[in-house]
């Protein structure tokens, strides 16, 4: 996702397909558009898969939810996570924040934890450095 050369409505086509622009309608079996860029080697599905994927049915995402989410695990992810690790100075000279899309992403991040299952040998890796997390976190819940 770090070398592939796009922009936020090349990823949106990408993620979504057909947009009917009339009435913003989705057509959740559209063919997204294929990448153009020859290093780009991520598999092309309609939002369909997504959407219908079990956890997200037992997550209760909103079609939005999913949208964004699939954004955000293509090459999105360094736009978005930019600006919110962004201090405050820089972040006000932006035009666009994307503060509706991380709002989404954020309640898709939040549902999906909920029903996603512990990985094996409860190994979970996030982003968090200097910080010291209580022994409960440690201790399993089921």
């Amino acid at each position: 996702n770090y070398d592939i050369l796009t922009t936020s409505s090349k990823e949106f086509s990408y993620v979504v397909g057909g947009l009917d622009t009339k009435d913003f309608s989705i057509d959740l079996d559209a063919e997204p558009a294929k990448p153009t860029d020859s290093s780009d080697t991520r598999k092309v599905y309609p939002l369909r898969h997504f959407f219908s994927h079990e956890l997200a049915d037992r997550a209760k995402l909103q079609l939005v939810e999913v949208i964004v989410g699939r954004l955000y695990t293509g090459p999105m992810y360094r736009k978005y996570n930019g600006i919110m690790r962004m201090d405050n100075e820089r972040l006000t000279q932006l035009d666009n924040k994307f503060a509706t899309t991380i709002h989404v992403l954020q309640s898709f991040l939040r549902k999906l934890g909920r029903v996603s299952p512990a990985p094996t040998r409860n190994i979970v890796y996030r982003g968090m450095s200097r910080t010291r997390l209580p022994a409960e976190f440690f201790e399993s819940d089921e």
